[in-house]
């Protein structure tokens, strides 16, 4: 077998992804941080189309964490399972502290949109043609009693990041992944 140098240590314990995708995940969570409060400000926090820019704000994040990994720590190359777990733990990491922060913006700053997250629930409901009023008024009491409340938003707020975090890890993987041609197969 041909032994050649790689231009990285396999066995190096700096490789490993937590330590980097936990510094880019900080950094995504700060962006979307960021951005959910200039929604906010601007009064477009209940805005459904201005929500899926902060998706693309997070693919890019994720594709970022893969790319500076690949080329900084791996020597340009990454099979698509490291890339997939190193953006997977990027969106996982950014999931955990954005939804501590969504805990505490809805229990502490944005009482009012989570109220007009409830006015607007509650006209859906009532235009649906498929329910009764009383029954749009009973989903109304549950949602009020157990969804729209701070606990429950952070925590859908984590899985539901976590979710997208694992469906666009696909994505990012096959486009960062770079295999070694030079490298000899076992």
């Amino acid at each position: 077998m041909n032994e050649e140098t790689l231009p990285y240590n396999p066995n190096n314990p700096n490789l490993s992804p937590h330590k980097s995708a936990l510094r880019m995940g900080i950094l995504i969570a700060v962006m979307l941080i960021i951005y959910t409060m200039i929604l906010y400000i601007g009064g477009q926090s209940t805005n459904k189309y201005m929500g899926w820019i902060s998706y693309a704000l997070m693919m890019i994040g994720m594709w970022l964490a893969v790319k500076n990994y690949r080329d900084t720590l791996l020597g340009g190359y990454i099979s698509y399972g490291q890339a997939y777990l190193m953006s997977f733990l990027t969106a996982l990491y950014c999931a955990i502290l954005y939804g501590v922060f969504s805990y505490l913006y809805f229990k502490f700053l944005a009482r009012d949109s989570m109220q007009e997250m409830i006015h607007l629930a509650e006209q859906e409901l009532l235009n649906n043609k498929n329910i009764s009023e009383e029954q749009a008024t009973q989903a109304m009491d549950m949602y009020k009693k157990y969804i729209f409340i701070p606990f429950t938003l952070a925590f859908g707020s984590l899985i539901s990041f976590t979710l997208l975090g694992a469906l666009l890890s696909l994505f990012v993987a096959s486009f960062t992944q770079r295999k070694n041609m030079e490298a000899p197969h076992a």
